[in-house]
């Protein structure tokens, strides 16, 4: 929350959007790829708590970003719209994603050992698509630092 509301407004004054979500994205993405390794054994700092914290700074970079290059260039009657659209297509997203992950790791098992290993790669393909939407936002128009913004 601390980046998403002090850190990232900041950063967009001086950094391109697309810039803070790729950045936020390949953050969060080593954050599932390091989670992807925990193990029953492994620690809190180093197989719950570290990678927390890299998904958590990485999603705070890249979603207020995304949201303002979504919405910008629309008409402020249709401002409403676009962002109910921009949210609806985050639910739905976040239905299909859950869904794909699960069905991905279903055929693991239920002992513990299975469900690590069910955990891990359902981590494993979290990374990856995060880093797809990394590679995809290059594509993303361009906006200058600070266009639009509050001063």
């Amino acid at each position: 929350m601390i980046v998403g509301l002090r850190v990232t407004p900041r950063l967009m004054r001086r950094v391109p959007d697309r810039t803070l979500v790729i950045v936020g994205a390949l953050i969060a993405s080593g954050g599932f790829l390091w989670q992807s390794a925990i193990t029953a054994d492994g620690g809190y700092v180093s197989g719950l708590l570290g990678p927390a914290v890299l998904v958590s700074i990485g999603g705070g970079l890249l979603n207020t970003p995304l949201t303002s290059t979504v919405t910008s260039g629309i008409n402020k009657r249709d401002a409403g719209a676009a962002a109910g659209l921009m949210n609806t297509a985050k639910q739905v997203g976040g239905a299909l994603g859950l869904a794909v992950l699960t069905a991905a790791v279903a055929g693991h098992g239920t002992a513990p050992a299975a469900l690590a290993g069910a955990y891990g790669d359902a981590f494993l393909i979290m990374a990856a698509m995060l880093a797809v939407v990394a590679a995809a936002s290059v594509v993303l128009p361009a906006r200058s630092p600070g266009a639009g913004l509050p001063s």
